[in-house]
């Protein structure tokens, strides 16, 4: 929490230069990332990341993607839920 509010101090100080009137923050989201470099040539691999939240009915918050990384936010409750929904989806076993 102190980090938090480390950086919430700093882009207070920062939001005029971007434009922002105001900073907000939800402590009730968890980020999840995957990444690898075959990421990039793997066709459909985020759909059905997605489309394997959606059956669990587990909502997306945000998403932000590239050629190596797939970066999601969920809900706090609900992060232990995706994370075996993610295993679920690819077979992964371990932790």
């Amino acid at each position: 929490e102190s980090d938090l509010d480390d950086v919430i101090r700093i882009l207070e100080g920062i939001k005029s230069k971007f434009g922002a009137e105001k900073v907000m923050v939800d402590k009730d989201c968890a980020l999840i990332t995957i990444s690898g470099a075959k990421l990039a040539t793997a066709p459909g691999f985020a759909g059905k990341v997605f489309a394997k939240l959606s059956e669990q009915g587990i909502n997306l918050e945000m998403i932000s993607a590239s050629l190596s990384i797939l970066s999601i936010v969920v809900k706090r409750e609900k992060l232990m839920a995706a994370v075996v929904a993610i295993k679920d989806a690819f077979a992964i076993t371990k932790n």
